[in-house]
C-alpha cells in the first residue's frame, strides 16, 4: 500500500492518494507522507515559475535588440550603406552548386520516395534545435521566439498542476502556501499576456517587410538592389522550419477564487 501511494505522491496524483489513504486507514501517512510532499511541490514549482519568468524577461528583451539590429542591418543595405554579405556568398557558391546539381537530382529523387511523414517531422523538430540562442548567431532571432514559445507552453501546462496542487494545500490549511504559487503563476501568465503580440506580431512583420520604394531620386540599379537585398532576406526565412506558435488557453479557467488577489 504504502508503494502505491509513493508512486501516486510522485506522479502529483494529490487525490488519488488520499483516497488510497483513507481505504487503508492510515491517516497517520498523511503527517509523515502527504503533507511533506504537498509543501515540497509547491517549493519546487515556485522556484520553477520563477525561473521561466527571469528567462522570458531574458529572452523578451534580447529579442528586442536583436530585432532593432536586424532592421538597422537592412535599412543599410537598401540605402547602400553596407554590403549585402548574401551577394558574395550566392557568387561563391553558385558555381559549385551548378556543378553538383545534375549529378545529385537522380540520388535525390530516389531517396525522396521513402520519406515518411514522421521523419519529416522528426527533421524538423531536429532543424529547431540547431539554431543557436548564441548572442550574434545568424537565426537568433528565430532561436528566441522558440524559446519563449517553449516558456508559454510550459506555463500553460501548469495550469492543470498548480490548480490541484492548490486545492489540496487548501484541503490541509495552507491556504498561504496555496495563494504564493497561483499568484506566481498568474504572474507569469499575465507578463506572456502582456508580451506576447509584440514578440509574435514582430515575426510577421518582419516576414512582411519587403517593400520598395519608387520615387524621383529612384534609379533602376537602386530599385534592382533593394529588391535583391529583400529577396535575399526571403530566403534566409524560407530555410527556417516552420516557427513553434504558443499555446496559451484562454478560457481555461484554473485559478482558485477563495485565493484569488
Amino acid at each position: 500500500m504504502e508503494e502505491s501511494m509513493v508512486c501516486l505522491l510522485e506522479g502529483n496524483l494529490w487525490f488519488q492518494a488520499l483516497n488510497l489513504i483513507q481505504r487503508s486507514e492510515r491517516e497517520d501517512l498523511i503527517e509523515t507522507n502527504f503533507k511533506p510532499a504537498i509543501l515540497e511541490c509547491q517549493e519546487n514549482l515556485t522556484e520553477k515559475i520563477t525561473e521561466l519568468k527571469e528567462t522570458f524577461n531574458k529572452h523578451r528583451t534580447r529579442l528586442q535588440i536583436v530585432i532593432a539590429n536586424k532592421e538597422q542591418e537592412r535599412l543599410e543595405i537598401l540605402e547602400g550603406i553596407r554590403d549585402d554579405p548574401q551577394n558574395d556568398l550566392y557568387s561563391d557558391t553558385s558555381s559549385i552548386t551548378g556543378q553538383s546539381a545534375v549529378s545529385s537530382t537522380s540520388s535525390r529523387s530516389s531517396k525522396g520516395t521513402r520519406t515518411s511523414g514522421h521523419s519529416r517531422k522528426s527533421k524538423a523538430k531536429g532543424e529547431r534545435k540547431k539554431y543557436s540562442l548564441r548572442e550574434g548567431s545568424t537565426h537568433e532571432d528565430f532561436a528566441l521566439r522558440e524559446a519563449l514559445a517553449e516558456i508559454v507552453n510550459t506555463a500553460d501546462g501548469m495550469k492543470d498542476e498548480v490548480e490541484s496542487l492548490s486545492k489540496v494545500l487548501l484541503l490541509h490549511y495552507y491556504d498561504e502556501k496555496a495563494k504564493e504559487i497561483q499568484n506566481c503563476l498568474d504572474s507569469l501568465i499575465v507578463l506572456v499576456e502582456k508580451h506576447k503580440k509584440e514578440i509574435w506580431a514582430g515575426e510577421t512583420k518582419e516576414t512582411n517587410s519587403e517593400s520598395f520604394e519608387y520615387g524621383p531620386a529612384s534609379t533602376v540599379m537602386s530599385i534592382i538592389e533593394r529588391k535583391n537585398a529583400a529577396q535575399n532576406a526571403g530566403n534566409q526565412k524560407s530555410d527556417l522550419p516552420e516557427p513553434t506558435r504558443p499555446n496559451l488557453r484562454s478560457n481555461f479557467k484554473w485559478k482558485l477564487t477563495t485565493i484569488s488577489t
